[in-house]
Order: structure tokens, then sequence, then C-alpha cells
């Protein structure tokens, strides 16, 4: 099994663009994402929110976008990826942002290193983000 944590953290035009995912990778007949966050969510201005198993599924569609994407990209079909943990504050981070930091996550995991043509791809998705929450890099 090989672990993974990635944090995407710029300011961009005086924009914030802030997500922490940890994940787990291991081999599968198959490739399966399951979402095993524990966090409490909210609980204070100022303070990270880490996602909780019930709830925050935007958040949680984010990183299972992203993962579904980076495995494409890096061509492994058959893996097991747990996602252990999503963290951001709720004014910095929404699911495209949580997308490029489990995508990044996952490469990291499997050792795949993208050109760069696929990080700016993925960057200029994030830095529009703010205006196109739902416009994924796939």
């Amino acid at each position: 099994m090989k672990k993974a944590k990635y944090k995407f953290a710029q300011i961009k035009n005086e924009l914030p663009f802030f997500a922490e995912v940890e994940i787990e990778v291991e081999s599968s007949e198959k490739f399966e994402v399951r979402l095993n966050c524990s966090g409490i969510g909210f609980t204070s201005q100022g303070y990270l929110e880490e996602v909780p198993k019930v709830g925050y599924d935007d958040w949680k569609t984010g990183a299972k976008r992203g993962i579904e994407f980076a495995a494409r990209q890096a061509a492994r079909s058959n893996c097991l990826v747990t996602v252990s943990a999503i963290r951001s504050f709720g004014t910095d981070t929404n699911p495209v942002i949580v997308a490029a930091a489990s995508a990044f996550a996952f490469w990291d995991a499997v050792g795949f290193r993208p050109d760069k043509n696929l990080k700016e791809k993925i960057e200029a998705k994030v830095f529009s983000s703010w205006q196109n929450q739902n416009e994924f890099f796939d």
C-alpha cells in the first residue's frame, strides 16, 4: 500500500485556491475509489475543515473525479484508492481544486510524473474554477 498527501495552495489574481488530500493506493483486480473520510467538518472560522463521513458531497465528488482523471492519465486501472482525508477552508476551495489536489496525490502515490502540458491544463481549470465550479479537467 502506498500513501500520499498533496496540498494544492496558491493565490492567483487575489483569489485563494487551497485543498489538501490524503490517499492510500493498493493493487486491485479493478479500479475503485473509496471515500473513508472521518473529519468533523466546520468547527470555527479560520480553522481547516476536514471532511466528515456524511456531507461535503461536492468536495468528495471533486476528490473522486480528480483520482479517476489521474488514473486514466497514468494508465493505472488496477488500483483501489482510499481517500482518508480532504481538508480545506470553505472560502478557499471548490470541487475542482479538490480534484486537482487528489490527482497530484494519486500521481505521487503511483510514481507518475505529469508533463508540463498536463500540469498547465489542470492549473488552467483550477484558476478558472471560481467561475466554473463544475468544469473538471477530464
